[in-house]
Formats: C-alpha cells, structure tokens, sequence
C-alpha cells in the first residue's frame, strides 16, 4: 500500500501562519490535479473495457443476501419510533472497492425512497459515476469556505432538491396524472403507434395436392 509522502515545505508553512489552508487547498479532493494517477484504481490497463462491461452487467443479476433487509431494520431502529438520544440521522456503509456498497443502496431503494447523490471526485474512476452537476457546485465555490459558506450551501441544495422531488413524485389532479407519468405513456403510444402503422408482411403458405 503507497502512502503519499509527507510536504514538509506544507507543514513548514501552517506552523508559522497558524492556519490549515494549505493543507486543505493541496489535499482538496473534489480538485482536478494535473497528471494524476491512481495506481489502485481499478480500471487501469488493457482489461478496462471489460471491467466496466462485467460491472455494468452485474448490476442486472439478482441481489444475493439480505442486506438490504438488514440496512432497513437498522435504519428503523434509530428512527421508529423518532429519538432524541440520536445526535445525527446518518450511518455510514464502509468497504473496499467493489464490494457491493452502491448496489446495496440500489437494492435499498427498490422499496424505499432513496436520492442517491455521489460526489466522486474529478479524475477517478469507478461505478456508478459521479453525479458532475453536483460535484461543481460545490467545487466551484473555492477549496476553502467557511462554516457558514458551507452550510448555506448544503442548505439551498437541500431545499432545491427536495422541491424538485417533490414535483417528480406529485402533480397528480382529479383530471390528470403528473407530467411524468403522462411524458411516459405520450412516449409509450408513440412507440406503439409506429408498430401499428409500420408495413406488415404478410407469408402466405400454399398446399397444393395433386
């Protein structure tokens, strides 16, 4: 296992300043850094196109285990009946690299509502990808903000994301579904209308005794 070796021009610097800043702008991971390489990736060498292949696959095999029946009895342990012991909503699912943890969280939200979100940094590799969009808002404000900087932007997201949800899984009136549902069917008459009206061929088979 490779360890980056120490910066002690870094180290120099933050005891006569008395400020971390360097160490966060060096070590800033949702920063691009010129020629970087990742000997530990796992998409490295003349196989990667089939790695991605057999990742990708694996996702539509079955789930073996139970898992997500045992992330869910968790979660509701700290949260049904609502706690005030608990000092944080959140659990963190550690492990190696391909190791199931994304796929547990998909398996999860097959019947629990579930916003992935993932911040993978710029400039690695794995499944599923980073959700970029994301990623920059956050990186475009600067390695190094303040508390309250940060907390308003988690903040503002926060709220967007939840108002968006909300218009995804609602819309529904007395007279009409939600403009997703109906985008979904519009597609689906459509497709189903090209079939119905494209050229039939019609194979006639003719016996004939004498």
């Amino acid at each position: 296992m490779s360890r980056e070796p120490p910066n002690y021009g870094l180290v120099t610097q933050a005891i006569r300043s008395r400020s971390l800043t360097g160490f966060v702008e060096h070590h800033d991971p949702l920063r691009a850094r010129p020629n970087e390489r990742r000997p530990n990736s796992l998409f490295t060498g003349p196989s990667v196109p089939y790695q991605k292949q057999a990742i990708e696959r694996s996702w539509t095999e079955a789930f073996m285990g139970t898992a997500p029946q045992a992330l869910k009895a968790y979660i509701d342990m700290h949260t049904v009946p609502p706690r005030d012991d608990v000092y944080g909503h959140f659990c963190a699912i550690v492990q190696s690299s391909g190791m199931g943890k994304s796929r547990l969280v998909d398996e999860f939200s097959r019947t629990n509502v579930v916003i992935p979100m993932n911040l993978r940094p710029l400039g690695t590799t794995g499944f599923p990808p980073a959700d970029t969009s994301v990623r920059q808002y956050f990186s475009s404000h600067g390695p190094f903000i303040t508390q309250h900087k940060s907390n308003r932007l988690w903040l503002c997201l926060l709220k967007a994301l939840f108002s968006e949800t909300a218009n995804v899984i609602k819309g529904m009136t007395f007279d009409s579904h939600g403009k997703n549902r109906r985008s979904f069917y519009e597609k689906v008459v459509c497709k189903a209308e090209e079939k119905y009206n494209a050229p039939r061929v019609v194979t006639l088979t003719l016996a004939w005794q004498p």
